[in-house]
């Protein structure tokens, strides 16, 4: 019994540890980043809010159906080679059917975003421990991938939702990618569009920061920069 209670104890032990440690990158290079300096750089593709409607997914599941049921309206599709030119014609119209749908929809511009939340978030962090901008080594750059809101379900139901995805490089002085860290997720939060477009989309403002917030704390983790 004793054996068991201190086997478990040595578990717990390690497991506490690992928390403490840097995801993304070594304990050295952790390391580095706080005695060398480390600073947001770029912020890129942070301007909007992209918003997919289910008219939009419509439009765009029937635009395909009839580029389809015009190759396979085609006689030549028959033989070989016709089936083959029916392929790269089906996909030729697949291509032209989704720059066309990404068309119909629209982004909403936005003065504040995750990225810039995100970078603001970092910056603050950095700066309460002591690991100041001044001659850095390192610099953060930050891309925002996904900021969208997105029909829940397509035939369910009529909620909408945020998703988000921010990819973080952080590079040395050559511009050499020392480590990374992606953070993505979905909110939890599912309303109709009209309540999302409510107040000038005060409800996807008031997500910003929370994303933003969300992201650095895990790239801070990631990076070993916590505390």
């Amino acid at each position: 019994m004793q054996s068991k209670f201190l086997t478990m104890m040595t578990l717990v032990t390690l497991l506490a540890g690992c928390t403490t440690q840097p995801v993304g990158v070594s304990v050295d290079q952790a390391a580095k980043f706080r005695e060398q300096g480390i600073v947001v750089g770029d912020v890129k593709g942070a301007s909007s809010v992209a918003l997919k409607t289910k008219g939009q997914a419509v439009t765009g599941m029937v635009l395909a159906s009839v580029a389809s049921s015009i190759v396979a309206s085609n006689p030549s599709s028959i033989s070989p080679q016709g089936m083959q030119e029916a392929q790269q014609a089906g996909d030729s119209a697949g291509r032209v059917v989704q720059s066309a749908v990404s068309d119909i929809g629209h982004n909403v511009q936005q003065a504040q975003t995750p990225a810039y939340a995100m970078a603001t978030s970092i910056t603050h962090s950095l700066n309460d421990a002591g690991i100041h901008a001044a001659a850095a080594a390192y610099h953060i750059d930050i891309k925002q991938d996904v900021w969208m809101l997105s029909y829940d379900s397509l035939f369910g139901s009529d909620n909408y939702r945020l998703h988000w995805q921010l990819s973080t490089s952080v590079l040395d002085g050559t511009n050499k990618v020392v480590s990374t860290s992606v953070c993505q997720g979905d909110g939890d939060t599912k309303q109709a569009l009209d309540a999302w477009k409510a107040d000038d989309y005060a409800a996807v403002k008031n997500a910003v920061n929370e994303v933003g917030e969300r992201c650095a704390k895990q790239f801070l983790g990631d990076m070993g920069l916590h505390g």
